[in-house]
């Protein structure tokens, strides 16, 4: 019977034949020796290899590493059969796991090249879209069979976390968050160098950096930045100061550039009319308010097809509704409604710097400022970030000696934590 028929890149499958195939793969299990046979290329045929687990692109197919080869392929069960041998031993499979390693590490590093800003989530690797139907030649399926590959060396119950084998490539490979709290994975200036050094494909729209630009591109991503800091330091549409602007992480971090290093916030500003409005503070203040004008959304410049970010500029202008940030408590009244207030103030303080923050620079945030004054102080700001369990962890950043702050959550509505909070206060 005919069970596919391949042209180039299409193949057509029968579904009873994928059934009937995928019920024969309980033969083997993790670590069982075979012998390829009757397989299309006779440099193949003949040569054993080691089962390490389904291919997540084809479950009808076995991931096998042939050692001799030094490569991991897929085949159906129809085309090997048990080795004489027997099932390989811990120690053979200890000494597969470097080669499957740096097999894994390739192609992540040929993936996050030949995407801008050289990142992605680290979830879409773990699950890229498409599942079995993916195109098994995609930079995301052999991304997924590489690590399913590497992961299979392992016992059952011993298997390597994905963010735990990159931070052992750290040198190739940098673990982070967006702004939304997504955990992202991007390669180092090293990886970058060693990609562009080995000759690795970059496609074109790739190519079309910012850097290049004449400049009108550039600033019309930095005031893009400074739209969504306005925005989500007065959602409600009020002014704030010209040095709040200046310090918001974003923005600092795109001024960091040659082109922007001597050019004043209030002269690009004025040259976005139709997006800011510039007043000046009610005496005895000397410097400027800046506040988003009523039509400010429309007149914001848009990036183009295929226009890539900056250095720091983010995939895509964060929208503060879509995210979900809570809408601020601008008078608080009771000790409850204060409580509920710093928490907001501190979700949009960690929202503003990637959802990650030590605990000293929270406690400069104007909003946070502000609300802790309002409370008692016989908490310090780190014991008050401790009651909102289900909005933020605390831990040690081991490369700084620093406590870090993330920002797991940014939904507010479960108010039993404050409630407690201020009962254990009153006694």
């Amino acid at each position: 019977d005919v069970k596919a028929l391949k042209f180039e890149n299409v193949v057509l499958l029968d579904p009873d034949a994928i059934l009937d195939a995928a019920a024969q793969l309980g033969e083997y299990s993790r670590g069982s020796r075979v012998k390829i046979c009757n397989f299309i290329d006779p440099g193949i045929n003949g040569l054993t290899g080691i089962v390490l687990d389904r291919d997540p692109n084809d479950p009808t197919r076995l991931l096998v590493m042939l050692p001799e080869q030094g490569k991991v392929m897929a085949f159906r069960p129809e085309k090997m059969c048990k080795a004489a041998e027997g099932d390989a031993t811990s120690s053979e499979l200890g000494a597969i796991r470097p080669m499957l390693k740096d097999a894994f590490c390739l192609e992540l590093r040929k993936l996050l090249w030949s995407v801008p800003q050289e990142q992605a989530r680290l979830l879409t690797l773990l699950a890229p879209p498409g599942g079995v139907k993916a195109n098994p030649f995609s930079m995301e399926s052999r991304t997924m069979s590489a690590w399913t590959a590497f992961r299979s060396a392992y016992p059952a119950d011993d298997e390597p976390l994905m963010r735990s084998t990159l931070r052992d490539k750290a040198e190739l490979f940098a673990l982070g968050h967006d702004a939304t709290g997504n955990e992202m994975v991007a390669l180092t200036e090293a990886g970058k160098l060693l990609s562009k050094m080995e000759g690795l494909p970059e496609p074109p729209t790739k190519r079309r950096r910012v850097e290049s630009d004449s400049g009108k591109q550039g600033k019309d991503e930095l005031v893009r930045a400074l739209f969504c800091a306005v925005k989500l330091s007065a959602p409600q549409g009020q002014a704030i100061p010209m040095s709040q602007l200046g310090s918001d992480p974003r923005v600092a971090k795109l001024r960091q550039d040659a082109r922007f290093k001597k050019l004043k916030l209030t002269e690009l500003l004025r040259e976005y009319t139709l997006i800011f409005e510039l007043t000046p503070e009610a005496p005895p203040g000397t410097g400027l308010l800046v506040k988003l004008t009523e039509h400010a959304d429309a007149a914001l410049p848009q990036r183009k097809a295929g226009e890539a970010a900056p250095k720091g500029g983010g995939d895509v202008l964060p929208d503060p509704e879509q995210l979900r940030l809570p809408d601020k408590i601008e008078q608080p009244e009771t000790l409850v409604d204060k409580m509920q207030a710093l928490r907001i103030e501190i979700i949009h303080a960690l929202f503003r710097r990637d959802g990650f923050a030590e605990p000293g620079q929270l406690g400069q945030e104007p909003g946070v400022q502000k609300m802790r004054r309002m409370l008692p102080k016989n908490k310090s700001l780190l014991d008050i970030i401790r009651v909102f369990l289900d909005n933020f962890s605390v831990a040690m950043d081991p490369a700084v000696g620093k406590q870090q702050v993330q920002l797991d959550s940014m939904d507010v509505g479960d108010m039993s934590c404050i409630e407690e909070f201020v009962q254990k206060q009153l006694r």
